[in-house]
């Protein structure tokens, strides 16, 4: 998939933060996307870490020390977005190898939808076992003040 930006919002940086989102950045190339279009989102101190860090070498990066929670970092990255899609990844989340793959089907099955949500599944942090499936806005409401009507 070719004109499509990757929003990786930050919001504080740790050590976790580099090893995670470095995973989260690999999980984009094998989907056929350049580093380039990834664009790394967040406060000057997570920004620098990660550049520090040789996180994102090919990437962009934006430095928001205003609004610094999840959902404002989504909507200041995607105010600067020019291409047609854009996919909002975790900083600590991966794409599955046929994610994009599958997103290339259903735009040209359904040319007059602008949103797919898949189903994201959950792993236990420590045991790495199953622990559930969601849909993408039932997880989005989670931290998210607005609610479906």
């Amino acid at each position: 998939m070719e004109n499509i930006t990757i929003i990786i919002p930050v919001v504080e940086f740790n050590e976790e933060l580099v090893s995670y989102t470095r995973k989260a950045i690999e999980s984009v190339t094998p989907q056929g996307i350049d580093e380039s279009k990834v664009l790394l989102i967040g406060p000057e101190k997570a920004i620098k870490g990660l550049s520090e860090n040789n996180v994102g070498k090919k990437a962009a990066f934006i430095l928001n020390n205003q609004d610094t929670d999840y959902c404002s970092q989504v909507n200041i990255a995607v105010k600067t977005v020019s291409t047609k899609y854009f996919s909002v990844l975790g900083f600590d989340d991966m794409y599955s190898k046929t994610w994009f793959k599958n997103v290339e089907k259903y735009t040209k099955h359904m040319p007059d939808y602008s949103i797919f949500m898949p189903i994201i599944t959950s792993l236990d942090s420590k045991t790495k076992e199953l622990s559930g499936r969601i849909n993408e806005i039932i997880w989005a409401m989670s931290f998210s003040n607005e609610r479906l009507s």
